[in-house]
């Protein structure tokens, strides 16, 4: 029997607020070593603040944070970045007027015998980075003269020249094309593969339903976050959520999201079906009108 992956991050009964509204309340939240592990949920879930707490943004009123079995007990950027914490922000951190390399290695830059900051040697490492994901950036052209996909993919280049043991991306894909998606998810199963946890958020089910070995809901109140486990790995069949009531797919989260909502008639396929995966159905309800949380531009909106 394969003995369990060691815990690579352990948030225990972590509290935030904002202006007095409770963003978190007593949340507990696990990742492992060598495994992508999805945040799900709708807008407003929480998913953002947790992972923002865990990097260090936020400072949580409550609770304890471990990473690699070592508490944290200062929270700064700094701090979770000398942990091993990188993180993709969904709202990108680069600056327009520096280049590429100058982004990704922002404060971190090599220096020269006289002390003074080696461009040359950024570019070559950035220029690495992109090599091994296989894709096409120019480490030495301004980030504002460059597109949405190539802005995105150097917020991705600048969370991965960390060498983390904990890799957070936020919405990795929204500006990226289905080929640097595939390339990205490709080099997200090598570093998996070397015990890299990687903690990935995204609106889009099809993404989670390929890459991701569990995923996690955050709870609307107090406890643990429920977390769902790939029926047959990141290449599996449906997410599944375990509860108290034992293991519940995607198609019957699914129903119960329609059912408490109340949806009209609707059925949502996955864009691209992992094998031996099955369409996933709302079921109708009743004839009233209401809004599911069903994600972004390309999340399967016009499906449903």
């Amino acid at each position: 029997m394969t003995a369990p992956a060691p815990v690579a991050v352990r948030m225990t009964g972590i509290s935030k607020s904002f202006g007095g509204i409770r963003a978190l309340d007593g949340v507990d939240f696990e990742v492992h070593a060598g495994e992508v592990h999805a945040l799900l949920g709708g807008n407003g879930a929480g998913k953002s603040t947790i992972l923002k707490v865990l990097n260090g943004v936020h400072v949580p009123e409550e609770g304890k944070i471990e990473v690699g079995g070592q508490t944290l007990v200062v929270h700064s950027p700094e701090v979770a970045r000398a942990a091993g914490i990188a993180m993709n922000f969904q709202e990108m951190s680069l600056i327009p007027t520096l280049t590429v390399a100058q982004n990704i290695f922002l404060n971190r830059e090599t220096r020269n015998r006289r002390g003074l900051i080696d461009d040359a040697d950024s570019v070559r490492r950035a220029q690495a980075i992109f090599e091994m994901l296989q894709v096409l950036v120019d480490p030495t052209a301004l980030v504002g003269d460059l597109g949405a996909g190539q802005k995105q993919l150097t917020e991705i280049a600048k969370a991965i020249s960390q060498d983390a043991r904990v890799l957070i991306l936020d919405e990795p894909s929204t500006a990226l094309s289905v080929s640097d998606v595939e390339r990205l998810f490709d080099f997200l199963r090598k570093l998996k593969s070397k015990g890299v946890a990687i903690i990935y958020v995204s609106h889009r089910m099809d993404e989670i339903a390929r890459i991701a070995d569990r995923g996690s809901f955050p709870p609307a109140a107090r406890g643990a976050a429920a977390t769902a486990r790939q029926a047959g790995g990141a290449d599996g069949a449906l997410c599944q959520r375990r509860t108290g009531r034992g293991a519940l797919d995607v198609r019957d989260e699914l129903r119960r999201l329609a059912r408490d909502a109340g949806s009209a008639d609707a059925l949502v396929r996955w864009r691209h079906p992992p094998p031996g995966a099955q369409p996933a159905a709302l079921e109708k309800r009743d004839q009233r009108s209401r809004r599911l949380p069903c994600g972004r531009g390309g999340s399967g909106q016009r499906l449903l």
